[in-house]
């Protein structure tokens, strides 16, 4: 009469790991889009800093000027951390219309926003 012997199968061994390399993939796959994510979400943040701070200084410069508000000329330049700018304007002394957009890349994507405001001299 033979024991039993323990253990696994060849069958049961196979399942194991196939389901412990799977599980290794997806948590991979979820590593990576998180990666992914708080890269893109880091460049929003630094795009919508770089335009509120254009903004603010465009606006600073427009009412720098006062009683008589000179309206700032279109442009653009980029910023230190790689953040395009361009700005247009239309108005009159009293009041202008600012569009702001600004461009990064992150993560193998450029992403655009613009911000429209109006400001006034007084």
């Amino acid at each position: 009469m033979s024991t039993p012997r323990g253990g696994f199968s060849l069958l049961e061994a196979l399942v194991a790991v196939s389901l412990l390399a799977l599980s290794v993939v997806v948590a991979l796959r979820f590593t990576v889009a998180t990666t992914h994510g708080v890269a893109v979400g880091r460049r929003w943040t630094a795009m919508a800093e770089a335009v509120e701070s254009e903004v603010v200084r465009l606006e600073r410069d427009f009412r720098a000027g006062r009683p008589a508000c000179i309206p700032p000329a279109p442009g653009s330049r980029l910023t230190a951390d790689a953040v395009a700018l361009d700005w247009a304007v239309a108005g009159d002394s009293v009041l202008i219309q600012l569009v702001v957009t600004a461009r990064a890349a992150a993560a193998g994507l450029t992403l655009a926003d613009s911000v429209a405001t109006s400001v006034s001299c007084r």
